[in-house]
């Protein structure tokens, strides 16, 4: 996960969460509301799709990763993945 601030341990906790999904243990949530229309989702699913934006910018080229565009897109997922971390643990 490129340049993710260390400040609030949020890449171990996803890392954590990677394997949290890959043992099942988020098969059994219902939905979590971290906005976009989240809420009518259960949780792995939501999870899965986040976990591949984030995978997305981290296979994307230096110059095409500090677009504006993209820089603002993945600030907002990091927020959606703090939000999750509040809402699931």
């Amino acid at each position: 996960m490129r340049d993710l601030p260390p400040d609030d341990e949020l890449a171990a906790w996803i890392a954590d969460l990677r394997a949290r999904l890959d043992r099942g243990e988020l098969a059994t949530l219902g939905p979590v509301d971290v906005g976009h229309g989240t809420q009518i989702l259960p949780a792995q699913d939501t999870v899965r799709i986040m976990l591949a934006d984030l995978d997305g910018f981290d296979e994307m080229p230096p110059d095409e990763a500090g677009d504006p565009v993209n820089v603002a897109r993945r600030d907002i997922l990091l927020t959606s993945f703090r939000i999750l971390r509040t809402l699931i643990g």
